[in-house]
């Protein structure tokens, strides 16, 4: 039972190894004839400056001998690929599986090495970008500070000029956000006759995008957002904000 297998498999091996050396005795053969015979005819005619019957003698002799060596050698290699290649197979096997999983690790460290890059720049663009808008939010900040100060010169400010402001109450710390077309001077004259408070501007910002930042700044604050005291007055524009929240706000 064990026998049989094993003489099967060892026959079907010398086989294969018979066909391989046929095959490498015929090439073996006809380039090894082609190349002594055809060496041996160059020298001959580089010799004599001619092909005479003696070069071409010699050319078929060398020919011969050229022949039976190629197909010895051929034979020898042919046979041995064919008879070592299926116990070779597994061995070949194995290191191509090896060499896969080297080249798999190199491109999965590859891959890593190029998002660890990637991630790096992008948190160096965002340090940057977080840099140019505290940049920005500072000057932003100071100008419509200096607005608020300076409120009563934007008096004849041209027609149609659209601002969105914060505003104080100075009785109890509440901040309304608003905009307006009107000119600032007019605008606190009437939200002070509203509320009936004293009221001054905290800063003042000038913007083509009037209701779109206002709406944006009462979102962000919406859970700030307070009722006023004063009796009758139903405005619901008003903010209990921190000083983060105003600088923030003033900002843009």
């Amino acid at each position: 039972m064990i026998v049989t297998p094993l003489l099967v498999g060892l026959i079907a091996l010398f086989q294969q190894a018979l066909e391989g050396a046929a095959i490498g005795a015929l090439f073996g053969a006809l380039f090894g004839g082609a190349i002594a015979g055809g060496g041996e005819a160059i020298t001959c005619f580089q010799k004599y400056g001619e092909s005479n019957q003696a070069c071409l003698e010699d050319a078929a002799e060398s020919a011969a001998e050229g022949a039976l060596e190629g197909a010895v050698g051929g034979a020898v290699t042919g046979g041995a690929f064919a008879f070592a290649g299926p116990i070779l197979q597994p061995i070949f096997a194995m290191i191509d599986d090896f060499f896969r999983s080297i080249f798999s690790a190199l491109d999965d460290v590859a891959k890593w090495a190029a998002g660890a890059v990637d991630d790096a720049f992008t948190g160096i663009r965002k340090v940057a970008d977080d840099i140019i808008g505290g940049i920005r939010g500072f000057f932003n900040r100071m100008r419509n500070f200096h607005n608020a100060r300076n409120f009563n010169s934007m008096a004849n400010a041209p027609e149609g000029t659209r601002y969105v402001y914060l505003m104080e109450d100075s009785a109890n710390g509440m901040h309304k956000i608003g905009m307006t077309k009107r000119t600032p001077p007019k605008r606190l004259k009437e939200v002070a006759n509203e509320a009936k408070s004293k009221l001054d501007y905290t800063c003042i910002i000038q913007t083509d995008k009037n209701s779109q930042l206002e709406g944006k700044l009462r979102r962000m604050y919406s859970d700030q957002k307070v009722s006023h005291p004063t009796p009758n007055y139903d405005s619901t524009e008003w903010f209990l904000l921190s000083a983060a929240q105003v600088a923030a706000a003033c900002s843009h």
